[in-house]
């Protein structure tokens, strides 16, 4: 049910929305339903194991790249990588769908390596059931007023009206844009922030900076994605809008593979259309639960071009069952991706987070990125509320130092703004090292 703060006009689209899914034989309902079914305590385990034999049957039987594993097990199958895909793209199309009648999506192209994907109307509208599924954990209902945070061209005018949507794209973090999209909030509009977690971030900072408070805005919820979002964010955002901040872990390709819950944190999977492996970062065996590795993805909605023990490029460990009551598998450790991973100086990996948390009571900070140009050499950009008055430069070089221990050299650079990737997003970790 939606909540009694939402406005008329978020009322009138959530019913508009719901007419015109019915006419269209309620595609995205069905999804949202059966969802809510395979992630619920009553959901039978055997018919997820038939889901995923009729998927893996389909893809042997309609795809050229997989006919030669017809009747092998999930783990007999190769662990696809982005590169297997983008050099024989032709073979992993299934013969089932003619590409006219498919969508395309493209990845951001993070590492410098974007590649496009093929998927079937259903596949999108699974998707787009998984965003509303999950949204509801934070409020998030078709045509409630939101915000989002990303570098986007692909949403005309009218389909940001009908949605309700305000984009606020992030692609320069100066000042004026942050005074800009603070004014924006401070109307009481928005209810929902979804996006990147450094443009938010920044943006919080700045409400703070100029004494804003919770009840300044009206905002409920803010869901986060395409970047890990470190404790010290959290709590920026926390203390800017006083709402839940829930971490999204989604990709372009799949959809909503995992999300944080509202109550303790834990990232739940999204075992109703997705399989979930935990494999070694030296061999494709799975290591024991618990321990972090490389995540592999087999989603069984990708019937246009089977993903089938696809590698995300990121880090994750399975995490114990949350007490929030949810039942499921759980992700924790999510640490991005190994081309981001830096070193200490006697080559040991640095997780992200003790990098975050160098810098988490440090006042004035807007926005930082931390890269590691060469063994024992880095470099970290500050954008800077007020650089005049910033005097914790030593402070932030001793705590770099004891993480990345003796003989390395740290840069400090100020700089007015941390450009962007190509694909929209700030890192708070990069990795140069080849």
């Amino acid at each position: 049910m939606l909540s009694a703060y939402n406005s008329v006009s978020s009322v009138i689209r959530y019913a508009a929305f719901r007419l015109v899914d019915s006419a269209r034989g309620r595609p995205i309902a069905k999804h949202i339903e059966h969802i809510e079914a395979r992630m619920g305590r009553d959901f039978s385990h055997s018919c997820a194991d038939e889901e995923l034999d009729d998927f893996l049957a389909f893809a042997t039987r309609t795809t050229p790249f997989f006919e030669r594993f017809a009747g092998q097990p999930l783990d007999r199958f190769p662990v696809l990588s982005k590169r297997t895909l983008k050099e024989s793209q032709s073979k992993h199309l299934s013969t089932a769908f003619r590409i006219g009648d498919l969508v395309a999506a493209t990845t951001s192209g993070s590492t410098g390596n974007p590649t496009t994907f093929y998927l079937t109307v259903g596949k999108k509208a699974r998707q787009h059931a998984e965003v509303l599924y999950f949204g509801r954990w934070g409020d998030f209902w078709p045509g409630v007023e939101h915000a989002y945070v990303r570098v986007t061209k692909s949403k005309s005018p009218f389909k940001l009206w009908v949605q309700n949507e305000t984009l606020m794209d992030p692609t320069s973090l100066s000042e004026g844009w942050l005074e800009r999209q603070r004014e924006v909030l401070r109307r009481g509009e928005i209810r929902v922030i979804i996006g990147y977690v450094s443009a938010i971030r920044a943006l919080a900072e700045w409400c703070l900076t100029r004494g804003d408070r919770p009840s300044d805005f009206r905002i409920r919820s803010v869901f986060t994605s395409s970047e890990p979002l470190p404790d010290e964010a959290r709590r920026t955002i926390k203390a800017a809008f006083g709402c839940s901040v829930m971490s999204r872990y989604s990709t372009e390709e799949f959809g909503v593979l995992a999300q944080e819950c509202p109550e303790v944190g834990t990232h739940h999977l999204n075992t109703a259309s997705y399989r979930f492996e935990i494999l070694s970062t030296e061999t494709d065996r799975p290591v024991p639960h618990g321990d972090r590795g490389r995540l592999v993805v087999t989603d069984l909605y990708s019937h246009a071009m089977p993903l089938i023990r696809y590698e995300t490029g990121d880090l994750a460990a399975f995490g114990a069952e949350c007490p929030c009551g949810r039942p499921g598998p759980t992700l924790s450790n999510i640490e991005g991706r190994q081309v981001e991973q830096i070193f200490a100086a006697d080559n040991t990996p640095v997780s992200p987070f003790s990098i975050n948390g160098a810098l988490r009571d440090v006042a004035g900070v807007l926005q930082f990125q931390f890269i590691q140009t060469a063994r024992k050499h880095y470099t970290l950009l500050l954008h800077l509320h007020n650089a005049s008055q910033f005097s914790a430069e030593e402070l932030v070089l001793t705590r770099l130092r004891q993480i990345l221990g003796a003989g390395t050299v740290v840069e400090i650079r100020r700089v007015d703004d941390i450009p962007p990737l190509p694909s929209g997003k700030r890192p708070y970790i990069r990795s140069e090292l080849a």
